[in-house]
Formats: C-alpha cells, structure tokens, sequence
C-alpha cells in the first residue's frame, strides 16, 4: 500500500473516532498539530505518478497521526478513570486543561508565546486580581477573596443556561468563565486553579472517578485542602476548604494520585466553632443561625461520653430530619470532624430558591404577550412562567 494511501486510511480513523465520541474526540485531536499533516498531503495532491515524494517526511507524518490516534482510544475510554490532573473529559463534554502558560506569563511579566485568546484570559484574569488583592494580605485572604469572588459573580450553568451559545461554548475555561460569567464545574475549577497560580499558591484540579465533576486542591502553609466553587455558589463555603475526611461525605475521587489533605486550620466551619457545653441546648444554636442567615456553622463538644455522644448524633439527626422534611426553603445537612478529646459538628444550611434573578419589566412582558397573541390568536393563552414580580420561575 502507498504511503499516501496509509495516511488516508489512518485519518480516516480519526473521521471515525470523532463520528463515535462527537464532541470529546474534537476535543481531544484539537491538540494535535494538523498543520504538517495538511502539508504533507497538499504535497501528495500536487505531485504527479512520476514524481517521488519523500518517503521519510510522509512515513514520520504517518506515525505521529497514528500515535494521536491511539492516544484519542485511550482517552475517550467509556467510563474509565485517568491518573492525571489534565486532559480529562468530564461528562462527555468539558475538558480540563492546562492553564499554566497563563499564569506563568502573569508571573514573568510576559505574554510572548501566548495566542491572542490566552492574552485575553491573561487581562481579564489580572484585571481582577488587580482589584480583589490588596497589600498585606496573607495566603488565605487571597484564597478566600477569589473564592469568594467566584461562588458570588459566576452563574452555575444549569437547565436554561445551557442553551445560550456564548456561555456555554465557553464555560468550561478561565477565558469563557472570566468573559461571560457562566461556568460549569470545570469552568470553576480552572478559573480557580488560574488565579491562585498567578499568586504563586500551589493548586490542581480535581475530578470524580466517575468523570462527571470536578473541583480544586490548594495548598496552604504546605497542607492541601479541597475548593468546590461550583457546589459553594448554592452554598457559601460548604465546601471551602475541607479535609479529606469531610470533603468524601459527598465526593468520591483517585486517592492514590491526588496528595491527601489533611489540613483544618483554615476550614471555615472550624474556624469558626463554638463551644457547646449542652447537647440540649443545639436545637436553640442551629435555629439561632438560621434566623441570622448563616449557612456555615460549627460547635465543639469536650470530653463527652458514650450517653453523650449518643445524644449528640440523635439530636443533630432529629434536627436534619425535622428541617428537611418540614421546610421547602432551606435544606440542612452536617459532618463530624474528630479531633484530641473533642468532636467538632460542622454543619451546613442550603437556602432553596425556586426562582432563578431572570426578571423582565412589565413592559417588556406586555409587548411579548402582545406579539404572541397577534401571531398565534386562538391557540394563545396566558402564561405562568413568570410570577407577579416578572421573575422567571424554574421549579
């Protein structure tokens, strides 16, 4: 077979790939360099029978595209964890990748080498460092203000966002997330991982085993602690800085590959925990949270019992099950954090909104209805999406 023939063949297993895996395999081939490949059989198109052409360029362009290939089949692998940081195609559709060309630019003072979509992540990314840092601040204030900056001003791509092309082409990278406002979780999650490297903090992301979310590691005073920004933006600071042991309450990921976290120094529950001599008296504490609106809250129980600890798990139990099943504005949901002689109970309260802030004047809402109604006449009739405040109802 001719060597022109052979690389016809192999890129029309790549056509093939795309065709199974859709928007993953693009995802995957839009790292290989096509542009030798494109050279190589312009080349052969050009050349007529009696022309030789060289053996040895086509013979390596044929390998490399080949090597791509395969690389692709083990990638897109159906339900199959990887052992690596990037590269990594979560729920079929957003890929985690690399930003460190990015922030490395940011800390050599040099954009030289970056294409003009990562120079453009590079300005808005500082633009808002620019404004979120200020002097004297320690590692974990800069943490804390672009976390907090992240769960408060990007919107959670969920339902209806999806459908607005701008976002959604874009919301799993620092340029779409930063641009747009709108992310997934890997938006989130390497938004987060780009600005703490552009301050020098050491930070990965994270995904399940299962490929259908991720989040963050970051490192402070040499311990690891997990970030789900994307989790936190329904509930501040649920997920800011966990353990290992609380963050696996709900999220399961490679163990073995990612560095274990230990850190509870600046976890903001036990931050800010509260010492509770009566077990009776948490009932009183949890209500008192909730009327002042506080969605993150911990107290310390000292040297307690067996009788007492008992009490303890059935109260905060009771307490979880009374709210949940008897409220539909906020959801309650708790862990224990062991430490020397003590049990810290973290808990955590979810405001429930059943109306996403998508409000149209009355206006505007008239001249819709009015144009629906002209266009459709006796198939009209009114509708209930929009409450009396003109504001969208999802639920």
């Amino acid at each position: 077979m001719k060597k022109s023939t052979k690389i016809l063949t192999v890129i029309l297993s790549a056509l093939l790939l795309i065709a199974s895996f859709g928007a993953a395999a693009v995802g995957a081939l839009s790292y290989v360099n096509v542009n030798k490949l494109a050279a190589s059989l312009e080349m052969i198109s050009q050349t007529s029978e009696t022309t030789k052409v060289s053996v040895k360029t086509v013979g390596e362009d044929l390998d490399e595209l080949s090597a791509v290939v395969e690389d692709v089949k083990t990638k897109l692998s159906v339900g199959e964890d990887v052992a690596q940081e990037n590269d990594v195609c979560i729920a079929n559709d957003y890929w985690i990748r690399d930003t460190s060309a990015v922030s490395d630019a940011y800390k050599s003072g040099s954009s030289e080498g970056l294409d003009d979509r990562q120079k453009e992540t590079l300005k808005m990314a500082s633009d808002l460092l620019d404004k979120l840092i200020k002097k004297n601040m320690t590692s974990y204030d800069k943490e804390k203000a672009v976390y907090e900056w992240l769960t408060n001003n990007i919107n959670s791509e969920l339902g209806m966002l999806t459908v607005i092309p701008t976002s959604s082409e874009s919301s799993d990278e620092p340029f779409g997330v930063l641009k747009y406002k709108s992310a997934v979780c890997v938006g989130y999650a390497t938004t987060f991982r780009l600005l703490m490297q552009m301050l020098g903090m050491e930070c990965m992301v994270v995904h399940d085993t299962s490929l259908t979310h991720s989040w963050d590691l970051v490192k402070l005073d040499d311990e690891w602690y997990h970030v789900d920004c994307y989790f936190d933006s329904d509930c501040a600071y649920r997920h800011f800085n966990l353990d290992d042991a609380a963050f696996e309450q709900d999220h399961d990921w490679n163990k073995d590959f990612f560095p274990k976290a230990k850190g509870k120094k600046y976890s903001y529950a036990l931050q800010n925990a509260v010492q509770l001599d009566d077990i009776c008296s948490l009932p009183e504490l949890v209500m008192d949270k909730v009327k002042a609106n506080e969605s993150v809250f911990a107290c310390i129980l000292k040297d307690i019992g067996k009788d007492d600890e008992a009490l303890a798990v059935y109260m905060v139990n009771r307490i979880e099950e009374i709210i949940n099943s008897g409220s539909d504005e906020i959801s309650f949901d708790h862990y224990w954090a062991e430490g020397e002689g003590q049990y810290t109970l973290c808990m955590f309260v979810t405001r429930i909104s059943d109306t996403i802030e998508d409000v149209i004047d009355e206006e505007t809402l008239e001249t819709a209805e009015e144009a629906l109604e002209k266009a459709f006449g006796d198939l009209y009739s009114p509708s209930d999406l929009y409450d009396d405040d003109h504001v969208l109802r999802v639920g």
